[in-house]
């Protein structure tokens, strides 16, 4: 009886942190990016293309830092990360959804641990 509520119990907290989760990808999905383009009337095409390459670097440099904080995270609560799941681009629409992926996902293993853990009871 005692394993049988213990299950329950441990299926009723996978079911919580797995709807946690599917909240927190939804909420990622409505994150803003705000992107703005200074003197757009002075603009030419080279200037333009070079602009556009630098901000593809900055989202890539900070993709690449949120990823070492998700795997220092993930180790620290004894997961894996997404950070091995997500594959190197230099596509701009694919970096902001693995940016807003990782923060969703950093999130998540900050809050694990931080969250106070239970000792375990000895048996008598």
């Amino acid at each position: 009886i005692l394993a049988c509520e213990r299950e329950k119990k441990i299926r009723k907290l996978r079911e919580e942190e797995a709807q946690v989760k599917n909240d927190r990808l939804d909420a990622a999905d409505h994150l803003e990016i705000d992107f703005r383009l200074d003197n757009e009337n002075d603009l030419d095409i080279d200037q333009l293309s070079s602009q556009l390459n630098e901000v593809n670097q900055r989202l890539a440099r900070e993709r690449n830092k949120l990823k070492a904080e998700n795997e220092l995270l993930a180790a620290k609560a004894g997961e894996s990360g997404i950070s091995s799941t997500l594959a190197d681009t230099d596509d701009a629409n694919q970096l902001v959804n693995q940016i807003k992926q990782l923060k969703v996902d950093n999130d998540r293993l900050r809050e694990m641990s931080n969250a106070p853990t239970r000792p375990k009871r000895k048996k008598p």
